[in-house]
C-alpha cells in the first residue's frame, strides 16, 4: 500500500469522527489535534506515523500494523485493538481508560503492559524485545533465506 503523497492522511485540527479508514496507509504521516473519535481503522498500516494530541475515543483498530508509531497525549479511552501487531511504538502521556487489546502481538512498545492492568489484554502476546534468531526453527530460517 503506497500513498501517492506521503502526507495524504496527515491531519491538523481535522474532524474525522466516525470515519472509516479501510486498507489505508498512514505510513510516515503526522496528525495533530485531530478528532478520530469513533473511527474504524481496518487493515491499515501506521509505520512511523505520528499522532500528537489526537482523540481516538471509542475507535477500533482491526488487523492493523502499527510499527514505530508515536501516540503522544492521545485519548485512547475505550479503544479496541483487535488482531493488531504493535511494534516499537511509543504511547506517551496517553489516556488509556477502558482500552482493550484482543488477539494482538505487542513487541518492544514502551512497556505498555506497565501502564495497563492485565484485564486489558485478551489473548495478547507481549514481548519486551524481538526474539533472537536462536528461538526460531532452523527450517523456518532456511525457508526465509531461500525466499530472499
Amino acid at each position: 500500500m503506497r500513498n501517492k503523497s506521503t502526507k495524504r492522511y496527515s491531519y491538523t485540527g481535522h474532524d474525522s469522527r466516525e470515519s472509516k479508514f479501510i486498507h489505508k496507509n498512514f505510513n510516515k504521516t503526522a496528525s495533530y489535534n485531530t478528532n478520530f473519535s469513533g473511527a474504524t481503522f481496518e487493515n491499515t498500516a501506521f509505520i512511523g506515523a505520528k499522532f500528537k494530541f489526537c482523540s481516538f475515543y471509542e475507535s477500533k483498530f482491526l488487523n492493523c500494523y502499527i510499527r514505530g508509531a508515536l501516540f503522544r497525549g492521545a485519548n485512547l479511552q475505550s479503544c479496541v485493538f483487535k488482531d493488531c501487531i504493535v511494534s516499537a511504538s511509543v504511547f506517551d502521556r496517553c489516556k488509556f481508560k477502558g482500552v482493550r487489546f484482543e488477539g494482538c502481538k505487542i513487541v518492544s512498545s514502551s512497556k505498555i503492559e506497565e501502564f495497563l492492568p492485565v484485564s486489558c489484554f485478551e489473548d495478547t502476546e507481549i514481548l519486551s524485545a524481538y526474539p533472537g534468531i536462536g528461538e526460531f526453527d532452523p527450517k523456518l530460517i532456511d525457508m526465509v533465506e531461500a525466499l530472499r
